[in-house]
């Protein structure tokens, strides 16, 4: 909110944004009365994860204030991260049974959980076990932004067909608004 505390109109004009693709001001009232207010709204589109920063500056007829500059900055989360992104058990002999984790980290404030898992190929459904666990502490600390997460371990049993391991795990999280997250299982 810009305020006029002077005896004269309070003219606001648009002067720049830091990134023109990206970052947007809009002033609500360009002539402010003495004594009235105007909104200058700031709005930036995320466009990646990570930390931002991005600012506009609104021009002014006051010679004791001439630019306005409003910044807004802070870090860009997804509502979760999966690592590693796929799974790849290679060099597989019929009788094996090899084994390996995903970890999910949920960056939303309550607590993640995996409520529903299934595969792509019921072919090779069976040769497949998957069990979840709350993710221990010393786990989640390794990601500073997350509030829980979730250990999943995958284990390929012994019996699957000769070739090229084509699978994917489907999970549904308890995220609200979230669509079940795939992840692909390959190998030999």
């Amino acid at each position: 909110t810009v305020r006029n505390e002077g005896k004269q109109p309070l003219r606001l004009t648009f002067d720049h944004v830091s990134c023109g693709l990206c970052t947007q001001a809009k002033i609500e009232k360009e002539e402010i009365q003495p004594g009235e207010a105007s909104i200058v709204t700031v709005s930036w589109h995320a466009n990646k994860e990570g930390p931002f920063q991005q600012s506009a500056t609104i021009a002014t007829n006051d010679p004791r204030k001439p630019k306005l500059n409003f910044a807004i900055s802070g870090k860009v989360l997804n509502t979760h991260r999966v690592d590693p992104t796929e799974l790849v058990f290679s060099s597989i002999a019929v009788t094996d049974t090899q084994s390996a984790d995903l970890k999910i980290f949920s960056y939303r404030p309550n607590t993640l959980e995996v409520i529903k898992q299934d595969f792509s190929d019921p072919e090779t459904a069976d040769k497949f076990e998957v069990t979840t666990e709350p993710m221990p502490a010393s786990m989640l600390a390794l990601d500073e932004d997350a509030k829980s997460g979730v250990l999943v371990h995958v284990t390929v049993k012994p019996g699957l067909p000769l070739g090229p391991i084509r699978q994917k795990i489907k999970l549904q999280l308890n995220l609200p608004d979230e669509p079940v997250i795939e992840i692909p299982i390959s190998g030999n």
